[in-house]
């Protein structure tokens, strides 16, 4: 326990941790929002949070199957882009 408030700790004190891409993500969500190229009732957390629970169940069933999944990363990821953007896009 105390390893991990260290760690904690020291991401921090050093402005590090995955609260960085979460906030990245909102802002380019917001960004295309007001260019009109995602739709604007769509809200911004749950866009980052359906695109990093897609991979975090990923890794978790590669590690829970103790061997990589197909399709690879790079399709994966491709295919989970295009997905979501098709749904962002406004009508």
């Amino acid at each position: 326990m105390a390893f991990k408030l260290l760690h904690r700790e020291e991401l921090r004190r050093r402005d590090e941790g995955p609260h960085l891409s979460m906030m990245a993500v909102e802002s380019y969500v917001r960004a295309e929002q007001r260019l009109g190229r995602i739709e604007k009732r769509l809200n911004p957390k749950a866009v980052y949070a359906l695109l990093y629970g897609a991979c975090l169940h990923r890794v978790f069933i590669s590690h829970f199957l103790g061997q990589p999944i197909r399709p690879s990363d790079e399709v994966f990821i491709k295919q989970t882009v295009a997905t979501m953007v098709r749904g962002l896009r406004p009508e």
